[in-house]
């Protein structure tokens, strides 16, 4: 089939439109919202993996003490410092790959881990007294609220914050 009349069948967008004035336009493919790559999908499937096991250690550590008999307070203090060695290291060999940093890099990344780690600590202990001391909520309810919110926090932070390339 000739171009010309390819033209003709096509609702002559290359000549009938021309001729009447009038401007066609062609549809436009839809770019996604978010543009998914391998690399990003790996990333988050590994974070929340790792992130899981974080929380497990962090909640199993936390149940145990808080079942012994140790405040809340010095409870969710142990168990942050088990969960924050464990997630840096899976953090940086794993979900960001950056086993390869360079010495100064690597200090800069662990300072920037723990500070962040530390700031989230300091909100979720807060969000601890504030749910269970003037909400009323149980311990435990008010540990997984606060891990849910503390999960999040986190990943934004090692992103954009810690591992950043």
């Amino acid at each position: 089939m000739s171009g010309g009349k390819r033209r003709e069948m096509d609702g002559g967008q290359g000549t009938i439109g021309k001729k009447m004035g009038i401007k066609v336009q062609q549809a436009q493919p839809q770019k996604p919202a978010l543009p998914l790559s391998a690399h990003f999908v790996k990333e988050v499937s590994m974070y929340l993996v790792f992130g899981i096991l974080t929380t497990l250690i962090n909640l199993a550590t936390y149940s145990v003490l808080v079942m012994l008999g140790v405040h809340y307070g010095i409870a969710t203090s142990v168990a942050f410092v088990l969960a924050v060695f464990f997630a840096y290291e899976t953090n940086k060999r794993f979900v960001f790959d950056s086993v390869k940093a360079t010495k100064s890099e690597e200090g800069r990344q662990i300072a920037a881990f723990f500070s962040s780690r530390i700031a989230t600590f300091g909100m979720e202990t807060a969000g601890l007294v504030f749910l269970i001391e003037v909400v009323g909520a149980g311990e435990q309810l008010s540990k997984y609220v606060m891990t849910a919110v503390v999960v999040v926090m986190n990943y934004v932070l090692s992103k954009h914050f810690v591992f950043k390339k």
